[in-house]
């Protein structure tokens, strides 16, 4: 109590004028409705700033959750798509015989290595045999195809990348359906060349080139670029087409895993065909 008598003492005219500087404030404001109204205003205003100030810090440091949850839940969409799930007539199990009706399992991976500069290149992923990651296995994303698995332990796995001289994808042109085989223009990891279509290939400038579904690793309908120009080899008598990739494979974070449930199945009996 001395204290707070000794404080009061020495500091009474301060205190004695913002007492007297705050009572003429309230009085203002209480008797002329324009300073209460600004008064009202200005401490609204100040009150939105900051909650707005606080919400987008608690939402940036959201991002990374949210991001999270949005690769989950696109992995469990992916699932669901038409091409991911086989056709029931009855108790029977139909496959169409163009291999477009497969099944695939999808896994949430990330990228914790990967090179885009080298001759051959690879791509190695968090996840391994103890989340049901095998060789053979195709790793994708919502931009195209990364690659194939080659290597497992027990919580990583090795891919070999798109980006690789021993790579090739069977894609198709959107537009009219014309397959050829897609691989990469080495030196660019922007740039790829559609191969294996003859001259009388309708393709233009700017068409959509996709997976075919004829691959026993990659679903159908998987978006790998768009056609950036179309030129006539009259010696080998085919298209020389140059694709730009929609991948951008020097930026890759969240992957997915693809599993095909039928690719021993097919395996067998295309090796039965032969």
């Amino acid at each position: 109590m001395k204290r707070l008598v000794k404080i009061f003492s020495k500091y009474y005219v301060l205190i004695l004028f913002v007492f007297l500087q705050t009572l003429s404030i309230v009085m203002i404001i209480q008797g002329k409705n324009y300073h209460k109204s600004l008064f009202v205003n200005s401490v609204n205003s100040i009150t939105g700033n900051t909650y707005s100030a606080i919400s987008n810090y608690q939402q940036y440091f959201q991002l990374r959750e949210d991001n999270l949850l949005l690769a989950e839940e696109n992995t469990r969409l992916k699932a669901l798509t038409p091409i991911a799930v086989r056709k029931l007539n009855d108790r029977y199990i139909v496959i169409d015989d163009s291999l477009y009706q497969q099944k695939y399992t999808y896994r949430r991976a990330n990228v914790v290595r990967n090179s885009i500069s080298k001759r051959n290149n690879y791509v190695v992923i968090n996840l391994g045999a103890k989340d049901g990651v095998m060789e053979d296995m195709g790793i994708i994303t919502d931009n195209g195809i990364v690659g194939m698995v080659v290597q497992v332990s027990d919580h990583y796995a090795k891919a070999i990348s798109f980006l690789h001289q021993n790579t090739n994808i069977a894609c198709k042109i959107k537009r009219n359906n014309a397959s050829g085989t897609l691989v990469w223009q080495e030196g660019n990891h922007r740039m790829a060349r559609l191969e294996n279509l003859p001259l009388t290939t309708n393709v233009l400038k700017g068409d959509t080139v996709m997976t075919n579904g004829f691959s026993f690793i990659y679903p159908k309908g998987i978006l790998m670029g768009e056609v950036a120009s179309v030129d006539k080899n009259q010696e080998t008598q085919q298209l020389d087409i140059r694709v730009k990739l929609s991948l951008d494979y020097n930026s890759l974070n969240h992957v997915y895993v693809v599993e095909n449930l039928d690719k021993k199945e097919l395996e067998t009996i295309n090796q039965e065909e032969l």
